[in-house]
């Protein structure tokens, strides 16, 4: 079966490429696609067996791994901090075992969706996609449009594009709030979960903990080591 070209979109999570690829294939079965994907991407024998999902989306497209692993993991807030011996960039082959764990992994149970942004892609792209910044915990509106986001019913929403979830009216108003905006404190949040998620590795533990301590210290909270 020849692989199709199906670029990741810009901020597009690693799951949602991988379904939009599935769906575009015709697989409808996560086995065939797992088997699929192992056949065509572009890795040694030796090495398909050991590579983490994240990887191999990465090799079929013909991407670094760490530069996958960059713009569509949500590595930046999972691992946000490490240990100064465990300090491996994220896709990197050092930090494959975290790639593993958490590279397909978003931080809500559910997808979130944009309807702004879903209307932009129509117009522009004539089809849409999932956004990681619209799956960051605490985060309920999409930053570029301040319009609260919509959650997705289905278990299985990386399976279609965001479009048919909207058109099918399978989606309800993650705040329940008609006419919500975000705080400027919520917003703000947005920003630094949406910066971290560009990062290329993670924080070093030790200077980010004495950070915080001395933060609390100054708040008049109790601190232990």
């Amino acid at each position: 079966m020849t692989s199709p070209v199906v670029q990741p979109m810009p901020d597009e999570p690693a799951a949602a490429h991988a379904g939009r690829l599935a769906l575009f294939m015709g697989i409808d079965s996560q086995g065939k696609f797992e088997q699929w994907l192992r056949c065509s991407a572009h890795l040694a024998p030796a090495v398909r067996a050991q590579a983490s999902r994240l990887e191999q989306l990465a090799a079929l497209v013909d991407m670094d791994p760490q530069s996958y692993a960059q713009q569509h993991s949500m590595l930046g807030v999972l691992r946000v901090a490490a240990k100064s011996n465990m300090l491996a960039a994220h896709g990197a082959i050092a930090g494959s075992n975290f790639s593993k764990r958490m590279g397909m992994l978003t931080q809500k149970s559910q997808s979130h969706i944009c309807p702004k942004c879903i209307e932009e892609d129509l117009d522009h792209w004539h089809f849409s996609w999932f956004r990681r910044s619209h799956q960051l915990q605490g985060v309920d509106a999409c930053l570029l449009h301040q319009t609260p986001l919509l959650k997705v019913r289905s278990s299985a929403s990386w399976s279609r594009l965001p479009h048919h979830w909207l058109e099918s009216g399978e989606v309800e108003d993650s705040r329940q709030a008609s006419g919500w905006i975000p705080t400027d404190f919520e917003t703000r949040f947005g920003e630094v979960a949406c910066a971290m998620l560009q990062r290329t590795a993670p924080y070093p533990l030790e200077p980010f903990v004495a950070a915080m301590s001395s933060r609390a210290r100054y708040l008049g909270l109790r601190t232990s080591t």
